[in-house]
């Protein structure tokens, strides 16, 4: 982030333009709200796993042990589980804390997601645009706004350069180059001019509905993320232990009583 704040003052200053600055300090503090929620939405899934192991150590799986003789319907999973838990209760935790001590590093340097880079690039070319910063030095700003390595090391880079083409897609070409019908009404003496009038324009309608369209799948993508996944795992795991508790320990104990 310490580049890329760089930037958006950088860029705030040379448009004399706060805009830009305030929507990436609000980009800032949505990322930091979102991992908020993140972590929210994801301890519940976390705390009902940890009751549902609690629950197996200290109740079922004491249970199955006591009355293997008694109950002959106890699945043999269910037994050897009960069994090698007895001893080892205490291997899943050390297991599971490894792992999150193993991916909480990666997730904390996690950057800028792609989505998210590329919304920012093209509403900052387009703010640039918008206040006639020369064309090398607007994409260098947008680079860096996105985190682009690549990009922002090209000197001298234009809407020509194969990086920015690709950025801006497939159809990028027909909205940066007047066509030839539009040169050619043109005057010669304003031909030039008019060109860039029309390059300006182009370019910066198309950016804007690019930025457009990444804004809305970063909103659909933190929707699926920060609420929909972590209710979909949350009623998942629900299901699971409320399904595996009655038809591995509960349904023999009544099949036996049945058989009585």
């Amino acid at each position: 982030d310490e580049g890329q704040i760089t930037a958006a003052i950088k860029a705030a200053a040379q448009t004399g333009n706060p805009d830009l600055l305030y929507r990436f300090a609000e980009t800032l503090r949505s990322r930091h709200e979102a991992k908020h929620t993140i972590k929210l939405n994801w301890f519940y899934p976390c705390i009902l796993t940890v009751l549902a192991y609690f629950l197996f150590v200290n109740s079922l799986a004491p249970l199955v042990r006591d009355n293997q003789i008694l109950i002959a319907q106890w699945p043999d999973a269910v037994v050897s589980a009960s069994v090698w838990i007895e001893n080892w209760w205490w291997l899943p935790p050390c297991i599971a804390t490894a792992f999150i001590a193993a991916v909480s590093p990666l997730l904390k340097r996690q950057g800028l997601s792609s989505t998210l880079s590329h919304s920012l690039f093209y509403s900052t070319l387009a703010s640039q645009l918008d206040s006639n910063v020369p064309e090398s030095q607007a994409i260098h700003t947008a680079a860096l706004m996105a985190g682009d390595v690549e990009l922002s090391h090209t000197e001298n880079a234009s809407f020509n350069t194969p990086r920015v083409l690709q950025l801006l897609g497939p159809v990028s070409e027909q909205y940066l180059t007047p066509s030839a019908s539009e040169r050619a009404t043109a005057a010669p003496e304003t031909a030039d001019r008019e060109d860039n009038r029309l390059s300006t324009i182009t370019r910066r309608a198309h950016l804007r509905h690019l930025a457009f369209i990444y804004e809305q799948k970063v909103r659909q993508r933190d929707k699926l993320i920060h609420q929909l996944l972590p209710n979909a795992v949350s009623f998942a795991l629900g299901f699971i232990f409320i399904l595996s508790t009655a038809c591995l320990f509960i349904a023999p104990i009544y099949g036996q009583i049945v058989q009585w």
